[in-house]
């Protein structure tokens, strides 16, 4: 592959970060879909017209995250982050039938939100600040305290008086429990079916708490709680499309205005869509929602090939139409080709699930990148991804492991990173950058991440500094020392989770104890407001990398933080990172 030229790198870094990215989320009160995501310069919520296809912007762009009803939605509770980057957000309620006029809700500090929700009348939301994670509650205009979380935890629903959601278990902190919460009273249970499973993601239906959980048989299934009672039994749908699918993990389920449960399940990467049990047909690739209209489900589509759009599917006749869908650049349908979903061996005989997105004009063998997720407790599924995109523009064949530790594979898989950071999920990276260039894939490796994945950059290009001609490294764990002091509440509990409350560990594995073991050229970029993965130890990094005489540049980032939601924050991330690929692939052709 011939270097690409600075115009050539622009245009396509142009045409991707302006491609619009939006979803449907809830139905207005009017009828009308609500959307969020990118169409402009940063985040926001629009309202679709299902009939027209007219899109009308509903608040100013900048909008973080958001609280709405499913259905009949009226107001949205938008989330703004104050703090330049920073994630400390400002509440505010967007009235839908007066768009751009916002209310504050007041009588709240800014602090990081881990989950809100809104049934139109009362919304809950969890809030962590340096010192706790508590829950909050809003109705009337009047926000106020309910109660102190015990553990990490966030919301995922309200109706009236009660409020439900996840926390870490207090006895296994690799466990999940559900929490059930009344605003009136401020008592908060904590329920789990049983010690150390994973239940997840509860929704109140008219059937009780809908929640998936693993405790029967180690898989996920999905279950209904009486709040009340706490009494617990399987959801038995009409139909058995869903059981005999056997999905791995549930990614979005609830009732709709009809009775009807509506869920979205995963394996290998991929999702389907079923209602009341049945499957809803519809095309290969990843659904990220889906609303139930009469018998019209709308629901935002993806694949790693095609980028995000809202299709509408006839659940009687089984048509399907792309409702809103971005308009392609002509170099994107020539150059993200096939997708394939495969297994690694790792080294010590895991399975390692592996995504392949293939450029068909650069042929095999081919530069290749490694690209790394975050997380780690996420993971690479068939749906559009800016950062993949990006790398097949410029001619790289994209390797997208599922290293031990990710999502979407079962809760035995997740829990193998827990106390092993930077070990073995560093060789499931290593053994799938093997096996690209072993099966003809790759001729060149290059690794690339940001956030756990930056970490697992580094660690890579310290720990295995052969492995790889460069790497990129995003907003990268650098030293979980210094990163735990300069954490709130939230934070602190993730580190002492993955790190299985070992501290011997946190010099052990954090990649600035072994910067001398660097070989080859390194790209560091970093958000100067960074609260997750902070600044100051990319610093210090940065410094001793100076002294040993090591060849890196490094890009600090003004005015961002870890998340990237807005046009300019992508541009920020993507075109150092490009550039950087483009000259170490020129390199290593000068050298042929």
């Amino acid at each position: 592959m011939a270097p690409k030229s600075l115009s050539e790198i622009a245009t396509i870094l142009e045409d991707l970060v302006r491609l619009p990215r939006l979803g449907a989320v809830a139905v207005q009160s009017d009828g009308r879909l609500l959307a969020y995501g990118l169409v402009g310069e940063a985040a926001n919520l629009y309202s679709l017209d299902q009939f027209t296809g007219e899109l009308r912007e509903l608040t100013k762009p900048g909008v973080y995250s958001f609280a709405t009803s499913r259905y009949n939605a009226r107001r949205v509770i938008v989330a703004r982050d104050v703090s330049r980057g920073a994630e400390k957000v400002a509440l505010y309620e967007l009235d839908l039938a007066r768009p751009g006029e916002e209310k504050p809700v007041e009588g709240l500090e800014p602090a990081r939100l881990l989950g809100a929700a809104d049934d139109g009348e009362t919304a809950a939301f969890a809030l962590a600040s340096e010192k706790e994670i508590a829950l909050y509650a809003y109705r009337g205009g009047e926000a106020w305290r309910v109660a102190q979380l015990p553990r990490v935890g966030w919301v995922t629903d309200v109706r009236g008086d009660l409020v439900v959601g996840t926390v870490m278990a207090a006895t296994d902190p690799n466990a999940m429990e559900i929490f059930i919460a009344r605003v009136s009273s401020g008592e908060v249970k904590i329920y789990t079916p049983k010690e150390g499973a994973t239940s997840l993601d509860p929704v109140i239906t008219s059937k009780g708490v809908l929640f998936q959980s693993n405790y029967e048989d180690g898989e996920f299934h999905l279950y209904l709680l009486d709040p009340g009672s706490l009494e617990i039994h399987r959801y038995e749908p009409p139909s058995r499309d869903l059981e005999e699918y056997r999905p791995v993990e549930y990614s979005w389920y609830h009732e709709a205005p009809n009775g009807e449960i509506l869920v979205i399940a995963k394996k290998e990467a991929r999702s389907r869509i079923f209602l009341d049990g049945a499957e809803v047909k519809a095309p290969l690739g990843t659904f990220t929602t889906a609303l139930l209209v009469a018998d019209t489900v709308y629901a935002t589509y993806s694949s790693l090939s095609k980028p995000t759009r809202i299709i509408e599917i006839d659940t009687v006749h089984g048509g399907i139409r792309e409702l809103y869908a971005p308009r392609e650049p002509e170099w994107m349908r020539r150059r993200l080709g096939r997708v394939t979903h495969t297994y690694v061996e790792s080294v010590d005989g895991v399975k390692v699930p592996v995504l392949i997105l293939e450029n068909p004009e650069t042929g095999t063998p081919g530069p290749t990148v490694v690209l790394v997720h975050g997380g780690p407790f996420a993971d690479y599924s068939d749906s559009f991804n800016i950062f993949a995109a990006a790398l097949a523009g410029i001619g790289l064949h994209v390797v997208m492991p599922n290293y031990r530790g990710s999502t979407g594979y079962g809760e035995e898989y997740r829990r193998m990173i827990i106390g092993d950071p930077c070990g073995k999920e560093l060789e499931d990276i290593v053994s799938t950058a093997k096996w690209a260039r072993d099966k003809g894939i790759a001729r060149e490796t290059i690794i690339m991440g940001y956030s756990y994945g930056g970490y697992m950059t580094l660690c890579a290009l310290f720990r295995k500094p052969r492995e790889f001609e460069c790497g990129v490294a995003g907003a990268s764990v650098v030293d979980w020392e210094e990163m735990y002091e300069l954490s709130d509440a939230a934070f602190k509990q993730f580190i002492e989770v993955i790190t299985a409350g070992k501290r011997e560990l946190w010099r052990e594995r954090s990649p600035i104890t072994y910067a001398e073991n660097l070989e080859k050229p390194l790209c560091i970029i970093q958000p100067q407001n960074d609260t997750r993965t902070p600044l100051k130890p990319v610093l210090r990094l940065m410094q001793k990398l100076q002294e040993l005489g090591k060849t890196y540049e490094a890009h600090i980032e003004p005015g961002m933080g870890h998340a990237i939601y807005t046009v300019e924050d992508a541009e920020k991330v993507l075109l150092p990172a490009l550039l950087f690929i483009n000259r170490c692939l020129g390199a290593k052709s000068a050298e042929k």
